[in-house]
């Protein structure tokens, strides 16, 4: 989506394809919608239209060797966790995050597709962790809040995990991933 390429396009499974060696997810944008003001400098970097979930799905079936993740559970304007169930629920390789999804929503996701394929997810910087936390717990029933010491443990170890997957890349796939992919925010 803001890489301006389609999930369909050749190219994209190639890559896709390569980092499967990884044994490292996809995490996929899912979703039609623009993250920039049409009148941004960034906005032309966008195409809302490869958010698409037809075009995620297909990758899903064309590569099921690849772990994907579907974030915002396939997108966040009404019934893509739906679509996403119906097609390819029960799929071995795709999960989904909860990322600005409310707690009766996350509990559909579970429904949906299983606890063990519902992932915790933020969104940062467009999304906060402690607000995402709190109706996580919310969802699952546990609490009511986000203690500030777990938000904080969660943001710093989700905050470093680009460095830590380039030390596990196999050394034949490390120096063919491009640096801006694994590199630190």
């Amino acid at each position: 989506m803001l890489q301006n390429v389609s999930l369909r396009d050749p190219r994209v499974e190639e890559a896709v394809a390569l980092w499967a060696e990884t044994g490292l997810p996809v995490v996929s944008h899912c979703g039609v919608n623009s993250y920039y003001p049409d009148d941004s400098p960034e906005a032309a970097t966008q195409n809302p239209a490869y958010g698409n979930l037809e075009d995620f799905m297909y990758l899903v079936e064309r590569l099921p060797q690849v772990k994907f993740i579907a974030a915002h559970a396939g997108g966040l304007t009404g019934g893509e966790a739906e679509t996403l169930a119906a097609h390819l629920g029960g799929a071995e390789n795709l999960w989904v995050d909860t990322t600005f999804r409310s707690a009766e929503e996350m509990r559909m996701l579970v429904e949906l597709f299983g606890e063990d394929r519902v992932l915790f997810g933020v969104d940062r910087p467009f999304g906060g962790t402690r607000a995402a936390v709190k109706t996580a717990f919310e969802a699952s029933g546990r609490a009511r809040s986000c203690p500030r010491r777990s938000c904080t443990r969660i943001w710093r170890s989700s905050s470093a995990w680009p460095s830590e997957a380039r030390a596990h890349l196999p050394p034949e796939v490390r120096g063919k991933v491009l640096p801006y992919a694994t590199s630190p925010r």
